[in-house]
């Protein structure tokens, strides 16, 4: 059965439909006419036994349903043009800029920090980077108020820090940009003397 189109996309063309799902929707026809009230999963499991067991002659019908519907497909993926979210590049994450602050530590972080080496000594060989995790959080569970209130100190203090930072930096990116607006607006009226 051909899949509908992406959410927001009403114009992408539906996905081809396999020889098996031309048979699946078949088998569910017939069993609607017979009245049969089968669950989905009794459904699948029936159509399974019997596909396996169809000659190639029997699933021939299905096999031409599927070419023809592959070929109405190949037709409208021709006429179609994929919008800007339709790309995978809209994917994938924007890039950090790497002169941007870096971000302010939780009190986690800044009590990893300091429990990491020590449980690295303590369990000598490679340990996993999701074991050292486990034991991190084991460990903050059992910390007591005034050691974990000494973290969030450190980082209330890192993130007054971070947002010092990145006003200044916010800032060299507006001038920046600015700037940038002005170069634009000199180099229009050099090309239209």
């Amino acid at each position: 059965m051909p899949r509908a189109a992406a959410a927001g996309h009403a114009d992408k063309p539906k996905g081809r439909t396999t020889a098996y799902a031309f048979f699946m929707k078949l088998m569910s026809e017939e069993q609607r006419k017979k009245n049969q009230s089968v669950a989905f999963t009794e459904l699948t499991k029936m159509c399974s036994e019997r596909w396996k067991n169809m000659s190639e002659s029997e699933k021939h019908k299905f096999q031409v349903m599927a070419n023809e519907d592959k070929v109405r497909y190949d037709n409208e993926m021709m006429g179609y043009v994929p919008g800007p979210t339709d790309t995978k590049t809209s994917s994938k994450r924007k890039k950090k800029d790497p002169n941007a602050p870096k971000r302010a530590m939780s009190a986690f972080f800044w009590f990893s920090h300091d429990e990491r080496a020590k449980i690295k000594v303590s369990n000598p060989g490679r340990l996993a980077v999701a074991d050292v995790s486990k034991e991190l959080g084991r460990r903050w569970a059992q910390v007591s108020a005034a050691d974990k209130h000494h973290y969030q100190k450190l980082a209330d203090k890192d993130k007054l820090r971070y947002e010092k930072e990145m006003a200044a930096y916010r800032a060299k990116i507006k001038a920046t940009n600015h700037e940038t607006d002005e170069n634009d607006g000199e180099n229009d009226t050099e090309e239209d003397e």
